[in-house]
């Protein structure tokens, strides 16, 4: 076991040695993420939540109908507070649930509501008249609702101008429902009477009544499928990843390629002369590839936290994930080098099949942004073990936890397993008769 560390110490000794070999484990990704971060200007990790500014509106309310006067006795809606439709509507915009997005205060002229818009003391000015309630409630009757706004505001007049339709359109939908029922009352009874005409009305405005309005306004913040809070990632964040995994994958067999190099030397083969066993020889050489990434992976994870401030999830799931991505990333160097036969090979292989795989892998990050990425994308980014990471770190770093990126590991061992067995098998038939 020595004799395995000794070798493993040596090869990371001369990794960690090369200036390019540490330009590629540290110095690219670190300078790609800082580009990004320095473009988009998203290096905390988290894209800032996005919040509803808050419209001041002015409501005059000139409303001097009353429900109880336009309908028959006991057909009102029941509300003591709400006795006409400005009533309703100062009650609507006055609920809790809209404090997020406005604030309400009454006036009693609506000249100075609107120089109040005009000085920009308010965004919005709400003015109405005092037949509102009786010209409404009529049976071919219309009611005009003036709406007075700040014309450099977009998203507050346009939150007022929809509460003020939904409410009325409950109204609206009563007296079409009302009229309907009335027509087909006659045709059936060939005659219809002012009592029951009246009652039909009362009926149908009741159930427009005020006391549902709150609970049909109710504001809430999408949850995750998992049921906890998720958080957005900034593009920086998921570049940070992709960068990592991209050159973790690259560093596994840019590390084994030392056998190759040694073999050309001779010094691989005057090792094998040793009393040193070949086993433990390609096992020193496996596990300095398995340190060499297990200091990258800490060294970059560490500066994505310090430096750019990225939120990597659940410490427990990120080393356990990263644990897999480091046998796997190891045991594809060993695969990969095991079909080598010189170093020019491998270095044909480090940019062909590393670089097609890693930016297989990262194929869910190019179309970050894209609402509805085509589902090919992510089928061939997890036809890779770089894609499987990549999901993995993106799903812990949205609010995930262990049970969610179990399978990621899974399948990450799953890999690493199949690459070693081979990659070690092909290297022992290779040396057997050394």
């Amino acid at each position: 076991m020595k004799k395995v560390f000794d070798i493993a110490f040596k090869d990371m000794l001369q990794s960690f040695r090369s200036l390019i070999a540490v330009l590629f484990m540290f110095g690219v990704p670190l300078l790609m993420t800082a580009m990004f971060a320095l473009m988009f200007g998203n290096s905390d990790g988290e894209e800032e939540p996005f919040t509803l500014p808050v419209t001041k509106v002015i409501l005059v309310n000139q409303d001097s109908g009353s429900f109880g006067e336009l309908l028959p006795t006991g057909a009102a809606p029941q509300s003591e507070s709400a006795a006409s439709l400005g009533d309703v509507l100062t009650l609507t915009l006055s609920n809790e649930n809209l404090a997020d997005v406005l604030t309400l205060t009454e006036m009693d002229d609506p000249t100075a509501a609107r120089a109040a818009v005009d000085a920009q003391a308010a965004g919005v000015a709400i003015i109405l008249l005092p037949d509102l309630t009786e010209r409404y409630l009529a049976a071919d009757g219309r009611a005009n609702i003036e709406i007075y706004q700040d014309p450099a505001l977009t998203i507050g007049p346009a939150i007022i101008h929809g509460i003020i339709s939904q409410m009325l359109d409950g109204f609206s939908a009563s007296k079409i429902s009302m009229s309907v029922t009335i027509e087909q009352y006659a045709q059936t009874h060939g005659t219809i009477d002012e009592a029951q005409i009246q009652s039909i009305i009362g009926q149908y405005f009741a159930s427009a009544g005020t006391d549902n309005t709150s609970a049909q306004l109710e504001i809430r913040a999408p949850q995750s499928e998992t049921g906890a809070e998720a958080r957005s990632i900034g593009i920086t964040a998921m570049i940070m990843a992709g960068m990592m995994i991209f050159y973790v994958f690259f560093t596994g067999p840019s590390t084994a390629q030392s056998i190759l190099r040694e073999e050309e030397r001779g010094t691989l083969q005057r090792l094998f002369v040793t009393p040193t066993p070949t086993t433990a020889i390609l096992s020193g050489k496996f596990v300095a590839t398995l340190l060499t990434i297990v200091v990258q992976f800490a060294v970059l994870l560490l500066s994505g936290y310090f430096i750019f401030n990225i939120q990597w999830g659940d410490p427990l799931a990120i080393i356990l994930l990263c644990a897999s991505i480091t046998l796997s990333a190891a045991a594809f160097g060993i695969f990969l080098i095991s079909w080598m036969q010189s170093e020019r090979q491998a270095g044909f292989m480090l940019g062909g099949v590393v670089t097609l795989t890693g930016m297989a892998g990262m194929m869910p990050i190019f179309v970050l942004g894209m609402p509805k990425p085509p589902a090919f994308i992510k089928i061939v980014s997890l036809a890779t073990p770089q894609g499987w990471a990549v999901d993995g770190l993106q799903s812990l770093m949205t609010g995930s936890t262990l049970a969610n990126v179990m399978p990621n590991i899974l399948i990450l061992l799953l890999w690493a397993a199949i690459f070693f067995i081979i990659g070690s098998l092909r290297f022992r038939n290779r040396y057997a008769q050394e």
